[in-house]
């Protein structure tokens, strides 16, 4: 679940529009690469456009949910796919909560 939570710490915007990583490779620092496994890549690729669907970060993806897309996709989802997808459900929720202190940390900083 590091890829996800490395893909949204490094790569969503911050209120001014940039980006973890944008920042560090300004000041020069290493960034993480988010690097997911070819045997994993439709996990990834099902994940996104399933969580795409679904308004707000803290919204939880839902079993309804995956069914639904499982059924307007015509992909087969077995019940270990279902336990990946809900565990990086949680893993994008968990770090989208903390890029959300953070951003709200920064315009709050930015205020002062």
């Amino acid at each position: 679940m590091n890829a996800v939570s490395n893909l949204v710490r490094w790569d969503t915007p911050y209120e001014n529009g940039q980006t973890r990583r944008s920042r560090a490779i300004g000041f020069g620092k290493p960034t993480i690469e988010v690097i997911v496994p070819p045997c994993g890549a439709y996990i990834w690729e099902w994940f996104w456009h399933i969580r795409n669907t679904i308004n707000g970060h803290e919204q939880p993806l839902t079993y309804s949910e995956i069914y639904a897309w499982r059924d307007m996709s015509g992909n087969l989802v077995s019940y270990s796919d279902c336990a990946i997808l809900m565990a990086m459900d949680a893993a994008f929720r968990s770090a989208a909560k903390e890029v959300a202190k953070e951003n709200a940390a920064l315009m709050k900083r930015g205020k002062n």
